[in-house]
């Protein structure tokens, strides 16, 4: 991917890509929730008359498994190596300590936020979309991962 022209802008790399994108879809998913419940089809909102609410599918719960792994996978695989992404970059250049925590800690605030958005607005059609958007999110880092094993370390 040439960074050349854009070197500098904190946009240009896939991690910040990435978490942009999250945020956008997580905000159109919010809006896209907001609706009334009268207006929505009685089969997309299943919240019980008595007011529990109804905890997200397995297929959900695997896929932020799933996303939470590829990002485990990816520290590991970037871990002591040049980092591009100035904002996930140590003290001497490198992917380290602060640049996985503040990965991974975006990712589970991401998940935390789906969690939430599930919980409190119970929707298939939402619970659907954002398990495909952490399976493809998922298989991104997975292939993020597998280059990054591939680049030798210092």
């Amino acid at each position: 991917m040439p960074l050349q022209n854009l070197r500098g802008s904190p946009y240009t790399s896939p991690h910040m890509q990435k978490v942009l994108l999250s945020i956008l879809l997580g905000g159109l998913c919010l809006h896209a929730a907001d609706g009334a419940p009268e207006s929505l089809p009685a089969t997309a909102v299943q919240k019980p008359d008595n007011g529990d609410y109804r905890k997200p599918t397995k297929l959900w719960t695997v896929s932020a498994a799933v996303l939470l792994a590829s990002n485990l996978m990816d520290v590991k695989s970037s871990w002591g190596k040049r980092e591009l992404n100035p904002v996930l970059q140590g003290t001497s250049g490198t992917f380290g300590g602060k640049g996985s925590l503040l990965k991974l800690g975006v990712e589970g605030g991401v998940i935390a936020v789906e969690y939430l958005m599930l919980r409190h607005h119970p929707s298939r059609s939402l619970e659907k979309a954002l398990t495909w958007i952490n399976f493809g999110d998922a298989s991104l880092t997975t292939g993020m991962a597998v280059r990054n094993f591939g680049i030798p370390g210092r």
